[in-house]
């Protein structure tokens, strides 16, 4: 089915870059995403929200003032990263939402999943493709081979016959030719 429609496809793109090429090309992050687990990336962000809270906590109880400077300037600045952090993790999670309801997944489904399906699709569509290819390929080989070998037929055809003749006119003229029964 897979070969058909990356056939379908190409025919349709005429010499433009094949289908199966421009997927690839437009779909090179997913092999990554795959390996990108969704569960463990939230919890690596509430582990660092977690550890910033501590510190802010350190930061009040502490009465060193290198420390609480220093730290404090630290604490600023991370967790308005990791604010940023948050919110684009946010984001992500509702595109991710919006990605699996496109494709008709199941909403449990978890995105690493879902990209490893995309990954698998995308290489099985380049295989179809690359065996269209050879099929093609092949074909045209022999098709050459066939029409060589009628071409070759055909003038050997008429050189053999015309061989054939000559050597049985010639076989009782031969001079010196012994035969049965002469002396």
């Amino acid at each position: 089915m897979m070969h058909y429609i990356a056939k379908k496809l190409e025919v349709k793109a005429g010499s433009a870059t094949p289908p199966a090429i421009k997927l690839a090309e437009e779909l090179e992050m997913v092999e990554a995403a795959t390996r990108c687990i969704w569960k463990d990336e939230t919890g690596e962000l509430a582990t660092i929200k977690s550890s910033l809270k501590q510190v802010q906590t350190q930061v009040k109880l502490d009465k060193i003032e290198e420390f609480t400077t220093s730290m404090g300037k630290f604490h600023t600045e991370a967790s308005k990263k990791a604010d940023e952090l948050s919110e684009v993790h946010q984001k992500t999670g509702e595109q991710l939402e919006e990605l699996k309801k496109w494709f008709g997944e199941d909403p449990k489904v978890e995105p690493e999943d879902l990209f490893a399906m995309l990954h698998n699709f995308v290489i099985t569509f380049e295989k179809a493709h690359k065996y269209n290819k050879t099929e093609e390929e092949k074909k045209k080989k022999q098709e050459k081979m066939d029409a060589a070998k009628a071409a070759k037929k055909a003038a050997g055809a008429g050189k053999g016959e015309n061989q054939r003749k000559n050597l049985v006119d010639n076989v009782g003229k031969a001079p010196g030719a012994n035969r049965r029964g002469e002396k």
